[in-house]
């Protein structure tokens, strides 16, 4: 909205020269008053945003940028965040318009799916480690379906929220599921109900990262797990060569500004996890059948250059409350 805002002025600012004589004043005003303006919002931006979210400290720096937008860096934890950052309202409506888009189904199972299946099911193999399959689990931003059908398919009791519609009812009519549609910052659910909650590549979207977790804390029994994967955004800490980090970014990692509000280190989902109330029992990384490549020119290369530097696209917890046994 503010990006809109800035653009909206700037061409009616513009309108008053709009003779043939000044065109080149035309776009030389709208360049300088759109650099003027971005340089003000940033100001404002890093002054309403000093404070890390997870760790409290106001040390950063800017570390990526693109078009209008920047990744902010904490120094201390490493969480990385998009800035500026859009209204709740305005990012639910974009996703709700990228995940609606005609093809997103077939590209999903096409280009996504056979990758995903081996991290859903590694995720679901931990989990009954810890419950038996006729749990009742309980997914967050279940798609259409995909994962849900797994563990269905496992023998867990299966229910999922979703907040794009289309999605939510083709998870419905597809695979004969229970989900949702909501967003789960603002639905009414019973608490304490479900064995399992799971949260694929979800956190990242959320606006207030403590409020989400809170609602976990409520919606899963005393003895319950919580299982969540995230992007690694660790990397961005450990020096490494800038021409790797570019190709790794358009390559493999999901960086996803003009969707992820959040970009979390290992160090900072920690700290929003145990002071939310959870205490994490399993730790592990994704492995290289789990991603999907962006730019398969040099995915290869990629994946071994990633196993020299010790690097996961992806993190997984699985998480108990603290105070269960």
């Amino acid at each position: 909205m503010m990006i809109s805002k800035i653009n909206s002025y700037a061409n009616n600012c513009l309108k008053m020269t709009a003779t043939p004589k000044m065109k080149t004043l035309k776009k030389w005003g709208l360049v300088t008053i759109r650099k003027a303006w971005l340089s003000l919002i940033r100001i404002k931006v890093m002054i309403n945003n000093r404070q890390c979210p997870a760790c409290g400290k106001t040390s950063s720096q800017r570390v990526f940028t693109q078009k209008y937008q920047w990744v902010e860096l904490c120094n201390n934890c490493g969480l990385g965040r998009t800035l500026p950052a859009l209204e709740p309202t305005n990012q639910a409506e974009r996703h709700v318009k990228i995940y609606s888009q005609e093809n997103y189904i077939v590209n999903y199972l096409t280009n996504y799916a056979p990758y995903l299946e081996h991290s859903f099911q590694r995720g679901l193999d931990r989990i009954k480690k810890h419950k038996p399959i006729s749990s009742r689990l309980f997914d967050i931003g279940s798609g259409f379906g995909f994962f849900l059908n797994m563990a269905n398919a496992d023998g867990f009791v299966v229910e999922g929220i979703e907040i794009t519609p289309c999605l939510a009812e083709e998870g419905n009519r597809r695979y004969n599921l229970k989900i949702i549609t909501g967003d789960i910052l603002d639905i009414e659910l019973v608490y304490g109900k479900y064995d399992i909650v799971t949260a694929w590549d979800v956190l990242e979207h959320i606006s207030d990262v403590d409020r989400f977790l809170r609602k976990i804390v409520h919606l899963v029994k005393q003895d319950g797990l919580f299982l969540i994967r995230v992007p690694d955004f660790s990397f961005m800490q450990n020096n490494l060569p800038r021409e790797f980090v570019s190709s790794y970014i358009t390559g493999v990692y999901p960086l996803g500004l003009h969707e992820h509000l959040y970009h979390f280190s290992q160090k900072s989902i920690q700290q929003f996890l145990l002071r939310s109330g959870f205490k994490i029992i399993e730790q592990w990384e994704s492995q290289n059948d789990e991603y999907t490549p962006k730019d398969t020119s040099n995915y290869f290369d990629l994946l071994k250059m990633m196993g020299n530097y010790k690097l996961s696209c992806e993190i997984n917890f699985l998480c108990r409350l603290s105070h269960s046994s």
